[in-house]
């Protein structure tokens, strides 16, 4: 089993929460800290699920994240998404 690397980090955190991605090459987790506390887990996609979004997110051009877009991927169902 391959060891999990941040392969994403937002530069701007959302209402002191921040989100990052790690994944070991076939699963992502997604996952959110507030303000420095620990990071956790709130959602597990594939690795090919989550090239799709950020693809389509431009999440890899720095001038056009938005960590809204994140959070809202992160936590499916959430009013306001």
């Amino acid at each position: 089993m391959k060891a999990f690397k941040e392969i994403f980090n937002n530069s701007c955190a959302y209402g002191g929460w921040g989100y990052r991605v790690t994944s070991d090459g076939i699963i992502c987790h997604i996952q959110e800290s507030y303000r420095g506390s620990r990071w956790r887990t709130v959602r597990k996609v594939s690795a090919a699920e989550f090239a799709q979004f950020a693809d389509a997110a431009s999440l890899d051009d720095p001038y056009r994240q938005n960590p809204i877009k994140l959070a809202c991927f992160a936590r499916p169902g959430v009013p306001n998404c």
